[in-house]
């Protein structure tokens, strides 16, 4: 859909720029509040009139939105849309001129010298408006815009040529901005036009791939079905095969774990009994130490007089004395005990394991009978005894009767 679309902003001192779009317009709009916002923030919003200029951008800002929406959905625009937004620049030109002019510099000026009492003088005066000044800075202020506005004027006559040049090129360039917005869309919607096309290219294609595969799996759908149940019934016997292979290696395995587990036990029986006889030794080495320090510490207070708690020269000190001794003597005979009981049950269980390590290296080449494995299995489960070694404790071994039935494999 075409829209006929033609603005014209005016503003003050002779101001009037040309819009033959409404984006175009928008994006003036848009770009000018930015620049007055950015202002009014570095006065902290002190300058009235820029206030009022940033107030009638933002409305103009919006009412453009409603006929920018229109013209994206393709539909007629709205005649009130239109007529809110030219009575927002008529609005606007009584009070706006572009962000750049010399008149917000000069405005500027005042402010920082005169502050907003010279504001509030200075800018009715220089619009063309008259405002009676009511103090000093009120005076200031109206000196300015008479001065400002005597300025422009002698500037407007003696380079008049100039500015008419200025403003023509500066039509030209808003005219040849408006051109390249123009081409800008022409070149969006072949773009859009192109993509739909090639869209549209595409899925014919991926169908057109989409038939020839189907025409071909469908030519060779009997011989895969053919070569998969072939395939199966290989798998099949192949899968057979090797459970069979398998039950039977399970079986020669479990045969071998029978006593390989028992020389794993042994082995952890070893190590545990180990770690044991280590604790009791490094207590049983403490408890004589500390018997010894205190032993030596009693004996040097004996020596030098001291007083030491216990009167050997009464009968209630020496049962005192006598008891401690005995008492420190029962432990100390314990610990010894424990200690020299984990060390020969630690010594037996390695003696066993390695017994069984050696039955599997005779049982894995077919060199031993059954009488010989009944021997060996009496040894490593005999009855141990767990006191003090007074004697040779170790487990029974026939070493003899073992080697006599020893085979010789090939």
């Amino acid at each position: 859909m075409e829209y006929k679309e033609n603005y014209v902003v005016k503003g003050l001192f002779d101001t009037s720029i040309h819009f033959d779009s409404t984006e175009q317009l928008g994006i003036y709009v848009e770009g000018e509040l930015e620049n007055f916002t950015s202002i009014s923030k570095t006065y902290k919003g002190q300058l009235t009139p820029i206030n009022n200029i940033i107030n009638h951008l933002t409305n103009l800002k919006l009412q453009i939105s409603f006929i920018l929406q229109d013209i994206a959905a393709e539909r007629p625009i709205n005649p009130s849309h239109r007529n809110n937004v030219q009575a927002n620049i008529n609005t606007l030109s009584s009070m706006w001129a572009p962000h750049g002019h010399s008149v917000f510099e000069r405005l500027k000026y005042v402010y920082d010298e005169y502050n907003v009492a010279g504001v509030q003088s200075f800018w009715p005066n220089v619009i063309g408006g008259f405002q009676q000044p009511g103090n000093h800075l009120q005076m200031m202020g109206a000196l300015a815009a008479y001065d400002y506005l005597r300025e422009r004027k002698s500037i407007t006559e003696l380079s008049n040529s100039d500015r008419d040049f200025i403003e023509q090129n500066y039509t030209n360039a808003i005219e040849k901005g408006n051109e390249l917005e123009e081409t800008r869309k022409s070149l969006e919607k072949r773009a859009i036009n192109w993509e739909a096309e090639c869209q549209k290219s595409w899925s014919d294609w991926e169908h057109e791939c989409n038939d020839i595969w189907a025409s071909l799996t469908s030519q060779k759908n009997s011989e895969w079905e053919s070569d998969r149940s072939i395939y199966e019934a290989e798998h099949d016997e192949s899968i057979e095969a090797a459970k069979k292979k398998i039950s039977e290696l399970e079986a020669t395995y479990q045969e071998h774990l029978k006593l390989e587990k028992p020389a794993q036990y042994w082995s952890n029986t070893a190590d545990k009994y180990s770690n044991h006889s280590f604790l009791y030794g490094v207590l049983l080495s403490a408890f004589v130490f500390v018997g010894l320090v205190v032993f030596f510490i009693f004996y040097r207070n004996f020596l030098e007089g001291h007083e030491l708690g216990i009167q050997l020269d009464t009968i209630k000190g020496v049962v005192l004395f006598v008891t401690g001794i005995a008492v420190y003597g029962f432990f100390l005979r314990v610990l010894a005990k424990l200690f020299m009981s984990t060390t020969h049950l630690q010594r037996d269980a390695e003696e066993r394991a390695q017994l069984t390590y050696f039955y599997l290296a005779l049982i894995k080449d077919g060199a031993i009978d059954e009488k010989s494995r009944d021997i060996v299995i009496q040894s490593l489960f005999s009855r141990t005894e767990t006191g003090l070694i007074s004697g040779d404790s170790s487990p029974t071994m026939p070493a003899m009767d073992v080697l006599k039935n020893i085979k010789i494999g090939s």
